[in-house]
């Protein structure tokens, strides 16, 4: 049985946006919010999840080359 995903706060390091994501599945070196792909998650990928670049989970891991500061919250921006 996989893992239950959990639900998270905003500064929880486990979650992030899928565009930014090694499992998001786009040809693109830098996607973009509004891109489309799956999701190639190990416990998600039997699913055959198509997502935005803007959705996210607690699946996530960053992808390859992106800095970590690339999920912080943008200056002046507060979480809902």
């Amino acid at each position: 049985m996989p893992k239950q995903l959990k639900t998270v706060s905003s500064n929880d390091k486990s979650w992030g946006h899928c565009q930014n994501c090694n499992y998001f599945a786009s040809p693109a070196r830098i996607p973009l919010p509004t891109e489309e792909a799956h999701c190639n998650h190990p416990e998600l990928k039997k699913f055959e999840l198509v997502v935005f670049g803007a959705s996210g989970c607690s699946g996530f891991r960053l992808r390859q080359g992106l800095p970590v500061t690339v999920e912080e919250p943008a200056a002046g921006v507060s979480p809902a």
